[in-house]
């Protein structure tokens, strides 16, 4: 699906990073929508999530790709401290919206009408990468609890909705059961 955007265009740019993020962190949709430049530490590879869930903040380490990304992203695009990561891009240069903050409505817009547009069938929205990236972390040997951090819940009970394993995973489990009679 990233490879599928063409990065030439700011505002595809803007809606690849906007995704590269939401896979590679696990934000919520509002938390995506409201970050400010602020809240991103380029020289450290660090985003502070100010506005999550509850009004918790908590900080969250970018993987190499996504923080280059970011910074190609504010690269392009400028903005000071308090500017948001992601605005709406205008069609009239004279609107006092020219840089509005975008909206969780069209952020879902954008990317239903991107996986259509790449073929994909499964309806695909903000929360299915924050499904996404908690089953990629629990396959890589993240722990529960570390998870339930990066994805700001309260409860593992919470963290274990997020979490869909895989065959192989599930396959993985089964053949190091006690139970399985060819392991002994």
């Amino acid at each position: 699906m990233l490879e599928a955007f063409d990065l030439s265009d700011p505002i595809r740019f803007r809606n690849y990073t906007m995704v590269a993020l939401l896979w590679s962190t696990g934000l919520r949709n509002g938390e995506l929508c409201t970050l400010e430049w602020r809240d991103i530490n380029i020289e450290e590879g660090t985003l502070l999530v100010r506005k999550g869930k509850g009004g918790k903040q908590r900080q969250l380490f970018l993987n190499d790709r996504i923080w280059q990304d970011l910074i190609r992203y504010r690269h392009k695009i400028g903005g000071n401290e308090c500017s948001p990561v992601f605005y709406a891009f205008s069609q009239n240069a004279s609107s006092r919206k020219k840089h509005a903050r975008l909206s969780q409505s069209r952020l879902v817009e954008i990317i239903r009408e991107h996986s259509h547009a790449v073929g994909l069938k499964k309806g695909i929205n903000p929360l299915t990468f924050r499904h996404t990236f908690a089953t990629h972390m629990y396959e890589a040997g993240v722990s529960m609890e570390d998870i339930k951090e990066m994805l700001g819940h309260d409860d593992e009970t919470e963290t274990t909705i997020y979490v869909h394993i895989s065959i192989d995973t599930a396959k993985g489990f089964l053949n190091d059961h006690i139970a399985n009679p060819a392991k002994y």
